[in-house]
């Protein structure tokens, strides 16, 4: 009888350790894909900054012309 209890307490620990491992590592997978996207939508912010610093120095450049 003690060898089957002491079997079963071997395996809940083990299954423990397995579903903590499994926990742990999804825990570390969603921090990166965030760090993925607010690099990305800085990227994009970068490149929407010098699109629109374009556009204003073509546009001032036209107006300087006109008068």
């Amino acid at each position: 009888m003690t060898g089957l209890f002491i079997t079963l307490q071997l395996l809940v620990r083990d299954l423990y350790g397995r579903v903590d491992d499994a926990r742990s590592s999804a825990r570390d997978e969603r921090g990166s894909v965030t760090l993925e996207q607010v690099l990305i939508t800085v990227g994009l912010f970068i490149v929407a900054g010098v699109v629109i610093a374009a556009i204003t120095a073509a546009v001032r450049s036209r107006v300087g012309q006109i008068k």
